[in-house]
């Protein structure tokens, strides 16, 4: 594999883990004890990391023809 598709493959996969992460906090008691702006922001967080893991994941697909 390339470095290039190694980087790629990394990514997807560290961006995953943090999708993860950041869905499972969001269910969590902490998060409803932050104030609305700061849900907010971790909410468009998440629908942005969510439209970038698409994008990559197509890109992974691509590649891996």
């Amino acid at each position: 594999m390339s470095d290039y598709r190694a980087r790629l493959h990394v990514e997807f996969s560290e961006l995953h883990m943090r999708i993860e992460s950041l869905k499972k906090f969001m269910l969590s008691e902490k998060y409803s004890r932050l104030e609305e702006v700061d849900r907010q922001d971790l909410r468009m967080q998440c629908k942005a990391m969510g439209e970038y893991f698409e994008i990559l994941s197509r890109r992974v697909s691509r590649l891996c023809k």
